[in-house]
């Protein structure tokens, strides 16, 4: 195999896997990095091992990962019984699992069914399972065509349960394909890669009461995202734009450097965006701080959902806490981890995603977790009762706990107020109520109607 340069750097984003698909070759035709688990030669040795080596049946932790391990592996196929020696029953490794209503991942249906397996078949003495039996038999159902990305799949959930929620791996030439600097800068996390027809950013301009504002939505952040942000804002402010609504809604992340670029273009020189705290005894403390000097100054209103995460909760965090912009929209997604990447000791073409540190803001504040709390809380829309609202908290069975708390919203009673007096205006055609409120924010601090402004 052609031997790469190791990688340096890190990933600011929410390790997110498909969620099953309706068989195997489904899967190798669907998932996206499927040819380039076939290009780099996967096999099944590396889920072999933990499933043989790991104890699988011994500790409880081992005894989940496997069997998500193995659930992954089956995923949409007549599943073999599990038999559970000290009760005599049995019962299905895994269970269907609904499709996802919520773009662009299916983190719904893949959290339920975990929840599910782990619910049905963990318990505080786990029985004895020939987990390698249950493997082979499995295995043999797998097509050639889909069986390295199945593979990959299994060794990822196994992981994902074993370690923590965002430890993952990738193949070399899905990152490369994906962000083509990454080896000389900060690799992007594959699952962030840009799909063919994306945009990473797009701007347009809009109008409340008189006052001209430039929309920005940055969808992730990939390793131009900060130059196109800068170069939309520069346009849009030379044409008369009096704000910014910055709109990171169903943004899970990506590069970290670009993201620390965004909030460094609203902020003076020196100021501290994110401190990166260690977890791990071989990482040490880093401090993101802002470069340029303010390249903007106009308003800002940063809107957010439960899908903003990581990188894009740095962004509304960093804005938030030096108070150089108002968060509306709804609690963001808590995932306030930091990941390293670097080649996997078990296979050279391979990237290894390694949780490291958490990211503190402000006064020793966290969004692990908590999210970022939003300065206007507009709600999501209510979801359907099959797929609620998930986040850190809830979406794994084995998040990292946040040790700080969360970073207090800035709800000041002159904004409410002024944000308040408007509301009876229609909400309009689209029905966005938080880029509304977003607007009128903007129009209130413009107008001189808040303290400062």
């Amino acid at each position: 195999m052609k031997r790469r340069r190791p990688l340096r750097g890190c990933a600011l984003g929410v390790a997110l896997v498909l969620a099953a698909l309706p068989g195997a070759r489904a899967v190798a035709a669907d998932d996206p990095r499927a040819a380039s688990w076939a290009e780099v030669g996967f096999t099944w040795a590396p889920l072999e091992r933990r499933l043989r080596n790991d104890s699988c049946a011994e500790h409880r932790d081992r005894f989940e990962a496997c069997l998500l391990a193995l659930a992954a592996l089956g995923a949409g196929r007549e599943p073999p019984a599990l038999p559970v020696p000290d009760t005599g029953k049995t019962g299905a490794v895994w269970r269907d699992a609904p499709r996802s209503v919520a773009p662009p991942f299916s983190l719904e249906a893949r959290a339920e069914r975990e929840r599910g397996l782990v619910a049905r078949w963990a318990s505080e003495s786990t029985p004895a399972v020939d987990f390698e039996a249950l493997f082979r038999e499995l295995r043999q159902r797998v097509e050639p065509d889909a069986a390295p990305g199945l593979a990959a799949r299994g060794v990822a959930a196994y992981l994902r349960r074993a370690v923590d929620p965002h430890t993952a791996i990738a193949p070399y030439p899905a990152v490369d394909a994906a962000y083509h600097h990454a080896a000389r800068g900060t690799p992007v996390h594959a699952f962030f890669r840009r799909r063919q027809g994306d945009e990473t950013v797009e701007s347009e301009t809009v109008f409340e009461r008189g006052f001209s504002l430039v929309w920005v939505r940055v969808h992730h952040f990939d390793d131009v995202a900060c130059f196109e942000v800068s170069s939309a804002l520069a346009t849009a402010i030379e044409r008369g734009a009096r704000g910014v609504l910055l709109d990171l809604r169903g943004n899970l992340g990506g590069v970290s450097r670009e993201a620390a670029c965004i909030a460094d273009l609203f902020l003076p020189a020196r100021t501290e965006i994110v401190r990166i705290e260690p977890i791990v005894a071989d990482f040490e403390r880093r401090v993101l701080q802002a470069q340029s000097g303010v390249v903007v100054d106009a308003p800002v209103a940063v809107l957010v959902d439960s899908w903003s995460a990581s990188g894009a909760e740095v962004v509304a965090a960093a804005l938030q806490t030096t108070g150089r912009g108002i968060v509306v929209g709804a609690r963001t997604f808590g995932k306030g981890t930091y990941q390293e990447a670097a080649p996997w000791a078990e296979h050279p073409d391979v990237v290894y995603y390694r949780t490291t540190a958490r990211l503190v803001v402000g006064a020793g504040y966290e969004f692990q977790m908590h999210g970022v709390l939003p300065d206007l809380p507009v709600d999501d829309e209510s979801p359907p009762a099959e797929a609620p609202v998930l986040r850190e908290d809830n979406a794994y069975v084995n998040p990292i706990p946040a040790v700080h708390p969360p970073v207090p919203p800035r709800r000041t009673a002159a904004l409410e107020a002024c944000v308040a007096g408007r509301s009876a205006e229609p909400v309009g055609s689209d029905g966005d109520r938080a880029a509304l409120t977003a607007r009128r924010a903007l129009w209130c601090w413009l107008s001189g109607r808040l303290p400062g402004s």
